[in-house]
């Protein structure tokens, strides 16, 4: 068996020139994900996504291939990652290490390669002081050996519109009286509106992480702003304002064509403040003429349109996958953040298979003030113990699952008569969501 190499760098030059180290690992991923290739052009522009992240590329090289095989400049795996941001509760987000573009070819699996550049990524986030890690999952069975546990959802939902969105007549009136207003931005107006909008929704919605350089060229115009072969995609932005003229949130919204039959909009981004301004933006998207239906891939589990119609089946749902995995790197940092939901006491005892986060944490709440803190401090000394993993942590910590699912199944250790309590202490104002791929 050859010895691999392992080497890390950033995409180097000015944004639109060519960088044929990077380039090439452009050309690992999209063999690793399937795609075709994409071509000079589309290579360039996904060099500058990773420029305007600046993210770190770990690539794996085999110099002993043999003869026929395709270049040793071409790596036979792929790693990405750079510092963004998540929202962890209301008003609140925290940096988060984004995992990206991981890929190993078939022909060299089993040989440790992901563990060696998932350990080595941990490692340097945790010693940068970065709290979290995140990733988005092609395959669902891999990344809880390094602790990460699957943290929000989403669900594919087609709304049925031919006759407008069918709003109950309370619901109407209440609309009516927030006073919002949904417009058509011009593409030139939208960029700036879809910054403020974005900002609000983000801090709304535990999960969400923070939008990225494709997203912003989406916004600008780009119609292939992920730089795939076959990607272009034309879009119809909306934007709702409140009274005062703030901006409150944006959808985006592509025509199926009317070789689709029912004739549907996919609703390919959407994102709100709150519940009445998401509400306007369904609204106005019911309203497009000969349009009969709406799907939207990205449902959070709590989408709650259906009460708001007069028939709830009008809303259908559809496949649910998840769609974020979070891995705590700092357990005090995190949680002093997220902050707990209700008052009382729980000392976390935490296993790690990293070593990274082992160990105990007093966390307390007391007047709404969480303080989280490492052993067992003054609080922790009567109050219930939660023994659970990594994984499971990641899985808990946005409250995606409940304390009593973990024990129920085993994932976590604590006294059946502290459950309620536990719960209480970890359950989200709402469930968690991420509508975005990175």
């Amino acid at each position: 068996m050859s010895a691999l190499r392992y080497e890390s760098f950033t995409v180097q030059g000015a944004a639109g020139t060519a960088d044929e180290r990077a380039a090439e690992f452009v050309r690992a991923i999209d063999y690793g994900f399937l795609d075709a290739p994409r071509g000079a052009e589309l290579e360039i522009k996904q060099l500058d996504r990773f420029r305007a992240e600046n993210t770190l590329l770990t690539a794996v090289y085999d110099d002993a291939q043999p003869a026929g095989a395709v270049h040793a400049a071409r790596p036979v795996a792929t790693f990405g990652d750079y510092v963004g941001s998540v929202g962890v509760a209301d008003g609140v987000t925290l940096p988060a290490q984004m995992v990206t573009e991981v890929t190993v070819r078939g022909t060299h699996r089993r040989r440790g390669i992901l563990s060696t550049m998932m350990r080595g990524a941990l490692a340097r986030a945790k010693a940068a002081g970065v709290p979290l890690s995140l990733l988005t999952a092609s395959e669902g069975g891999i990344y809880g050996r390094y602790g990460y546990g699957c943290a929000a959802y989403s669900t594919e939902v087609t709304i049925q519109v031919r006759d407008g969105l069918g709003l109950r007549p309370a619901v109407s009136e209440t609309l009516k009286a927030a006073q919002l207003s949904v417009f058509m931005p011009s593409w030139e107006a939208f960029p700036a509106l879809y910054e403020d909008a974005y900002a609000a929704f983000q801090l709304a919605t535990p999960g969400q992480t923070g939008h990225t350089h494709a997203y912003r060229s989406r916004a600008a115009g780009d119609s292939n702003a992920w730089a795939i072969k076959g990607g272009e995609r034309d879009v119809r932005p909306l934007v709702v304002t409140g009274p005062d003229g703030a901006v409150r949130g944006y959808a985006l919204s592509s025509f199926a064509g009317f070789d689709v039959q029912p004739t549907r909009l996919k609703v390919v981004d959407l994102g709100a403040a709150d519940q009445l301004a998401e509400l306007a933006l369904w609204e106005a998207l019911a309203a497009t003429d000969l349009v009969e239906e709406l799907v939207w891939r990205e449902a959070p589990d709590d989408f709650a349109l259906g009460w708001a119609l007069v028939n709830q089946r009008d809303v259908v749902r559809g496949r649910r996958a998840d769609h974020l995995w979070v891995r705590v790197l700092d357990v005090v940092e995190a949680f002093n953040a997220r902050g707990l939901s209700a008052d009382g006491a729980v000392v976390l005892e935490v296993e790690d298979r990293l070593d990274l986060i082992a160990g105990e944490f007093t966390l307390s709440r007391d007047a709404g003030e969480t303080l989280c803190a490492p052993g067992v401090s003054g609080a922790g000394a009567d109050a219930p113990r939660l023994r659970l993993d990594a994984e499971a942590l990641g899985s808990l910590y946005l409250g995606t699952v409940s304390v009593s699912e973990l024990v129920r199944y085993g994932r976590a250790h604590a006294e059946a008569a502290e459950l309620a309590g536990l719960n209480a202490l970890f359950a989200p104002g709402r469930a968690p969501r991420n509508s975005y791929t990175f």
